[in-house]
């Protein structure tokens, strides 16, 4: 258990293998590198926000003192169509 738990903390790809999700090559690259910001430009479907959950999800877990915030979708919108 412990070494399942250090090596999803040190690659955040091993949390997504244990959830039994298989990731792409550029899902899993930008997992590794763990950017502070990063541009998506990606077809539909692809996949970019099971890779965005993943990561929030990751940093819960092994950021320490990370304040994480997840706006409802609502939210979003009426604040871009305001």
């Amino acid at each position: 258990m412990m070494a399942g738990d250090l090596a999803r903390a040190l690659d955040p790809v091993a949390l997504a293998a244990d959830l039994g999700i298989a990731l792409d090559d550029w899902q899993a690259r930008l997992m590794r590198e763990r950017p502070r910001r990063a541009l998506l430009c990606c077809a539909r479907q692809s996949g970019k926000t099971l890779v965005t959950c993943l990561m929030a999800i990751w940093q819960a877990l092994y950021e320490p003192g990370l304040i994480l915030i997840l706006p409802r979708r609502d939210a979003l919108r009426r604040r871009i169509s305001a």
